[in-house]
């Protein structure tokens, strides 16, 4: 199975964030793209997702 995964969002450019991006060395981390070949087919599995506000109740 092959799985594209693109994500893009704002390219913030506040002192904070151009911080953040350097200590990952992710200057374009505003748009980011992967590709993984796994190899899944024939397996007996499921996906989980979990989506909102992370770490509130």
């Amino acid at each position: 199975m092959k799985i594209n995964v693109k994500h893009t969002c704002e390219d913030f450019t506040s002192f904070r964030a151009e911080k953040v991006k350097s200590l990952f060395n992710a200057e374009s981390g505003h748009t980011w793209e992967h590709t993984a070949e796994l190899p899944i087919e024939g397996d007996d599995w499921q996906i989980g997702l979990i989506v909102g506000p992370f770490g509130k109740w």
